[in-house]
Order: C-alpha cells, then sequence, then structure tokens
C-alpha cells in the first residue's frame, strides 16, 4: 500500500470514531484530496485492501466511492457551475477496468455500495463506452465453474447492470441493444443455473455443511433477478427458446425445502430475510412478470406454479423476515386471480382455503404492528386510510380479496360475510389487544370486499 492510499485509510478510519472534531476534521482532508486526479482509483484500492484496514474502513471507502460516481461521474450542469469537477476520463477508463473484478473479491455490505456505483455507471457508459464490460462478464462466470464465490461476484455485477432493462418504454435502440445483451449473456447463465439445480442435492445433504448451501442459493437469487430483468422490456425469441429450462429451474427452487435452513432463520434475526426465502421471493416475482406480460406463453407452468405458491403460502409464518416473500406470492395469486384463469380457483374447497389458510393470516395485526400503532396511531391511521401502507402483507391480502371477489363475488361474499361477523364478535368482548387484532382484519376484508381498497365507510361492511 503507497503512502497516499495508506493516509486515505486512516482518514476513513477517522470518520468512523465517535468524536465529533475528529470526524469533522478527517472528512474536510477527504474532500480536499478528492479534488485530485486519482482520487477514484485511491479510493478503490482502499475497498481492494482487506485485513490491512479492516472491513469498516473498507466500507465507508466504498461508500464515499459510490457517492463519488453518483456525484462526479456525469454532473448535472447545476453541479459544474457550482465547481464540481467531472471524473477525468483517463480516470474512468481505469476504474471501469478495475470495478468488475473488485465486486467478486468483496464481502456483501461492500459489494451493496459497489454494485450501486456499477449501476450509476452502466446506465451512462453501457454498453457504448464500455464494450469489453459483457464478454468479461461472461468470460468470468464460464470460468467460474463450481467456484460459488466467483460465482456470486459475476451475478451481483451483472444483475446491477441489467436493473437497467427494468420499467422501460420500449423503443428500436432497446430492442437492439437488449438482443445483443441477451444472445451474449442468457445461455451461460441458463447453464449457470441448471449447474446449481445439479449442485443442490449434495449441498442440502443430510450432514452437509449448511454455509455452502447458503452460498449456492446466494447465487441462485441474482440469476433470477437478472431473468426479471431480462425480461421486462418483453419476451423475445431467445428466452422464449430457453423458457421450459428457466421454469423447470424456478418449479425446483420454489419447492425446495430445507429444515436446517428453516430452523436457522427461525432462530436468528426474526428481521432478517433468509436466503432461501429472497430465492424464493425472485421467483414469485418472475412469475408474476409472466402472468402479467405473457399470459399465454406461461399457461402450460401456471397450474403447477400456482399449486406450488398455494403451498409455499400454508408455510410462511409472521416473522418479519418472511413479508418479501408473503407479498411476492400473495401477488402471484392476484394476478391469477384477475386472469383468465380464475378458474384455477374455482373449486369451493380450493376457494375455501386461500380465504381462511392464506387471506386472513396475513390481514391480522401483529407484534409490530402494535408497536407502531402505540407509538403514532395517527400516522398509523393516516397510512390505512390513504394506502400509504402498500407494500404490507395486509394490503396484498387485501388486493387478493378484490381479485376473488370480482371472479367469484357470491361464495367470497358468503364466506367473509362469516369472518367479519365472527370477528366483530370477537372484539366484543371489550379487551384492548382483541379489538384491535380483530377489527383491523374487519377493516382490510372490507376494503377488499367493497373494492374501493380506499379506507372510506362503507355501510355496512366497515367497523
Amino acid at each position: 500500500m503507497d503512502e497516499g492510499v495508506r493516509q486515505l485509510a486512516q482518514a476513513f478510519s477517522r470518520t468512523i470514531q465517535a468524536d465529533r472534531d475528529t470526524i469533522r476534521a478527517a472528512e474536510e482532508q477527504i474532500k480536499a484530496v478528492s479534488q485530485q486526479p486519482g482520487y477514484g482509483i485511491a479510493v478503490l484500492k482502499v475497498v481492494a485492501a482487506g485485513d490491512a484496514v479492516g472491513q469498516d474502513v473498507r466500507l465507508a471507502a466504498a461508500v464515499n466511492f459510490k457517492n463519488l460516481v453518483k456525484y462526479r461521474w456525469v454532473p448535472t450542469e447545476l453541479a459544474v457551475e457550482q465547481g464540481t469537477q467531472p471524473v477525468p476520463e483517463a480516470e474512468k477508463a481505469q476504474i471501469k477496468q478495475l470495478l468488475p473484478g473488485l465486486m467478486l473479491s468483496t464481502p456483501p455490505l461492500i459489494r451493496a455500495q459497489l454494485s450501486e456505483a456499477l449501476t450509476i455507471i452502466s446506465s451512462h457508459d453501457f454498453p457504448a463506452a464500455w464494450p469489453k464490460l459483457l464478454p468479461e462478464l461472461v468470460e468470468r462466470l464460464t470460468a467460474a465453474g463450481d467456484d460459488l464465490a466467483a460465482t456470486v461476484g459475476v451475478c451481483h455485477t451483472a444483475n446491477s447492470i441489467f436493473k437497467r432493462y427494468r420499467n422501460q418504454f420500449s423503443s428500436n435502440a432497446l430492442v437492439a441493444e437488449l438482443a445483443a445483451t441477451q444472445e451474449a449473456f442468457a445461455p451461460v447463465a441458463l447453464g449457470t443455473m441448471q449447474r446449481l439445480v445439479r449442485l443442490l442435492p449434495a449441498a442440502a445433504a443430510p450432514g452437509a455443511d449448511l454455509e455452502h448451501l447458503k452460498a449456492l442459493l446466494s447465487a441462485v437469487r441474482p440469476l433470477c433477478r437478472i431473468f426479471y430483468s431480462l425480461n421486462s422490456p418483453g419476451l423475445t425469441p431467445l428466452m422464449d427458446s430457453q423458457l421450459e429450462e428457466w421454469m423447470t429451474a424456478f418449479h425446483f427452487f420454489l419447492t425446495f425445502t430445507h429444515s436446517g435452513l428453516a430452523g436457522a432463520d427461525a432462530a436468528g434475526d426474526p428481521e432478517r430475510e433468509g436466503v432461501l426465502d429472497a430465492v424464493k421471493a425472485a421467483i414469485c416475482a418472475n412469475i408474476n412478470l409472466f402472468m402479467e406480460m405473457n399470459e399465454e406463453e406461461f399457461a402450460k407452468d401456471l397450474p403447477r406454479f400456482a399449486q406450488a405458491v398455494c403451498n409455499l403460502l400454508l408455510q410462511v409464518s409472521n416473522r418479519p423476515g418472511q413479508d418479501n416473500l408473503a407479498m411476492s406470492a400473495i401477488r402471484f395469486l392476484t394476478t391469477v386471480a384477475r386472469s383468465v384463469y380464475s378458474k384455477l380457483f374455482a373449486d369451493p374447497n380450493v376457494l375455501k382455503q386461500i380465504c381462511e389458510s392464506i387471506i386472513l393470516p396475513n390481514l391480522r395485526v401483529r407484534d409490530e404492528d402494535e408497536e407502531v400503532f402505540d407509538m403514532n396511531p395517527i400516522e398509523y391511521i393516516r397510512r390505512d386510510i390513504e394506502g400509504g401502507d402498500s407494500d404490507t402483507r395486509r394490503r396484498a391480502a387485501a388486493d387478493l380479496v378484490k381479485a376473488l371477489t370480482d371472479a367469484f363475488e357470491t361464495e367470497v361474499t358468503a364466506m367473509f360475510t362469516g369472518y367479519v361477523t365472527a370477528l366483530l364478535q370477537v372484539s366484543a368482548g371489550g379487551k384492548v389487544r382483541c379489538c384491535l387484532w380483530c377489527r383491523t382484519p374487519s377493516n382490510w376484508v372490507g376494503d377488499g370486499w367493497n373494492g374501493t381498497g380506499d379506507g372510506q365507510q362503507q355501510t355496512g361492511w366497515k367497523c
């Protein structure tokens, strides 16, 4: 480590001290140095220093690098007028040469910051000003083989780049760029996914290392997100030709269970999403995308995925760490219920199971909700009325009630009449906790039932 990089590492080290004066002095030093040529390269060298500087210092440097890219890679006109210096072109070339390889060797927290920086850079430079990036990723992923650490790093890097294709309006330029990207990367991505499928049984065998299994699943999730990005603008002939293989792999992981992982998640931080739950949530997002955009092509796979998702939701607990999985799975069922394939839920027993075992449990108030209500009841009620809680299990479950009501109005109305009546009878006991627990589901069922979802009072349905 040269002297300049060592001094910069020491400055980053002082920014994470407890003394405010020390922090302020270190920030001023970094601000002054940041105007010098080669600063971005020096910061990346700190990130790459490993144990020589410690993870906290590397993380501080990674955050600083992300902000450097955000504000100085392509600064706004106003920022330039105010004196912001753009990163020199020669330095940009060096950064683009170093960054992909660095992402392969950094811990997850640091990689997340570098990933954001890479996303920003690729939004400006990829593919025209960075033509070597995609061939390099393909080469690295092909060479990774069974090296899970290398596979995870390459997949996270590719995922950061391909996010640019999500929520994009179609254009001739986008179609051409997407076709070139898919032609280069989709075959090796599919091959990697199939290799992980083959490796899973041995990794999940009794007595196998649990951390190795987690590493394997950590490679699966970014591959799922890559699939989502590459198909967001629409299904291309190349991806259509691979669809059966992708869906086979998705169904394999969606139905995979492991008692060791489940036990570790249950015993760990309840707020933290488990690695297998993250994979399954990503798969649910993928199949939901196809139900929304490519319903006809997905039709032959729909029954087995609908069954798998229903079975999955029957096993999901109320831990906050499983919220993302529950919401993603419920959204998929909602999309199915709104489609011409809603007949999959026409069986009275199936409909009853969805309502009683999936919808109602996800409408109930949890301890976390009570804490929010106790701390700020006005804000809790405001978010409920205005729909500001769109990213919650209860809102997802209410949307499913609406979709099922549109498809099976008589049956759903009869069932939820009984549910709401029973809940109100229980809450009439007068206990505060019981009232909150029971009346809130009644309100949410009413929202879904009356079809408005706007929180307005509806005679006969609301508490």
